[in-house]
């Protein structure tokens, strides 16, 4: 408490907290402060003892314990990267739900925002969801199917079952729908890409955001009667 207090108040970008007996969670808390705090700052632990020579004064010596490195520097890079990529996620989705709300499309209407890629509400059976997702170029809308790991010829017969109606499907929607089922992998996807820009732009948000609320009311209108027949 007192390096930070004497820190800032002196404005100064080096603290040095000196120790007779420096424990493990004095440790930690340096590196949480060089790995957390901006880069021009720098926090080090020095550990202080006394020795002498036969009847000499006693001499200070000083043992660096815990120091700055490229190392814990990288560590706190990646987190405030993984922080930043993870608030701005969250925005987009913020964006994007205000967005289906301002045409009245209330399927997600009961999601939160979320610090992750994708958002996802129920379609009504069992294994199966309506999901948005978002990516550095582009974003996309898909009904998503996994009735578990137990179960993965429910999960291809229903996959089967609503591409024996493609054609009515996609004439529904309006263009052709990527049809993804891939051997040896649980879930199978039925969805639909736009690259209107990516997450990392905020300039093509809106414009991203209004194209992936559409194809979804699409999505949604063409699939939905054929899923609710599903056994």
């Amino acid at each position: 408490g007192k390096v930070l207090v004497y820190l800032t108040n002196l404005e100064a970008k080096t603290a040095v907290w000196i120790a007779a007996d420096p424990r493990p969670e004095h440790r930690t808390v340096i590196e949480w402060l060089n790995e957390n705090c901006p880069v021009d700052t720098a926090f080090y632990l020095v550990k202080v003892e006394a020795f002498r020579i036969g009847e000499s004064a006693a001499a200070p010596l000083f043992t660096v314990v815990s120091a700055p490195s490229e190392e814990v520097r990288a560590r706190g890079q990646k987190k405030q990267e993984l922080g930043e990529r993870q608030l701005k996620r969250h925005r987009f989705w913020e964006g994007l739900l205000e967005e289906a709300a301002k045409v009245k499309f209330g399927l997600h209407e009961n999601v939160s925002p979320s610090h992750d890629s994708w958002i996802a509400a129920g379609a009504g059976r069992s294994g199966m969801q309506w999901s948005y997702s978002v990516r550095t170029h582009g974003g996309a809308v898909e009904l998503y199917v996994d009735r578990g790991p137990d179960r993965k010829e429910e999960t291809d017969a229903i996959f089967t079952k609503l591409k024996s109606h493609k054609d009515e499907i996609e004439a529904t929607f309006g263009e052709h729908l990527i049809w993804d089922q891939v051997e040896g992998r649980r879930g199978v996807r039925i969805k639909s890409e736009s690259k209107l820009g990516g997450w990392p732009d905020e300039a093509t948000w809106t414009k991203l955001q209004q194209d992936m609320v559409d194809r979804m009311m699409r999505l949604e209108k063409a699939l939905a009667p054929f899923v609710k027949k599903l056994a």
